[in-house]
């Protein structure tokens, strides 16, 4: 559990900080608590590291940026991620969001090395599955994916243990779906 910081920090940004356990929310030209997909997102990164025992950089930190959006995506049921934070940013930010989940990338093809462009590779085809078996079966593969995975796990390792999950969950019933 996370405790959270609402305009603390004069920033256009949110974040979790796993060393404190803290997810704060700037106010820099737009309040970013004010967005429930942020903070769901945020919380999102909370359950990341709680379940796997922290958050690792490169391509762990990007399942971890995924996995918020997926999070907070299935939540509110939308593909779309942060639009009240974005229309309050104006243009710069990709409005009207901050970023898609529906979006179709490929690894390694689509990889750039920067953990939110990166973590829509995960996002992507965590969403995508939902839409074929739902969205609290990929939910439950989505954390016990993580559970199986450690700091260094990157994208095909965190891959690899969604399978893995959906055999001990599910017997492979879903496993084509993934």
């Amino acid at each position: 559990v996370a405790d959270l910081l609402f305009g603390t920090f004069e920033y256009a940004n949110a974040s979790y900080n796993q060393f404190t356990n803290t997810i704060s929310f700037g106010t820099l030209f737009v309040d970013f608590a004010e967005d429930g997909d942020v903070a769901i997102h945020e919380y999102g990164h909370s359950l990341h590291d709680n379940v796997q025992g922290g958050i690792g950089n490169g391509e762990n930190g990007a399942v971890s940026e995924g996995f918020g959006d997926f999070v907070a995506g299935l939540h509110s049921d939308d593909a779309l991620l942060g639009e009240w934070v974005a229309a309050g940013l104006g243009g710069w930010t990709g409005f009207p969001a901050l970023r898609r989940m529906d979006e179709v990338r490929h690894y390694p093809f689509d990889l750039v090395n920067e953990v939110h462009e990166d973590g829509k590779i995960w996002c992507g085809a965590l969403w995508e599955s939902h839409l074929m078996i739902g969205a609290d079966d990929v939910l439950r593969l989505a954390i016990e994916g993580l559970v199986l995975g450690n700091q260094n796990s990157d994208l095909p390792a965190c891959a690899r243990n969604l399978f893995a999950a959906e055999q001990v969950l599910f017997g492979g019933a879903r496993r084509r779906y993934l």
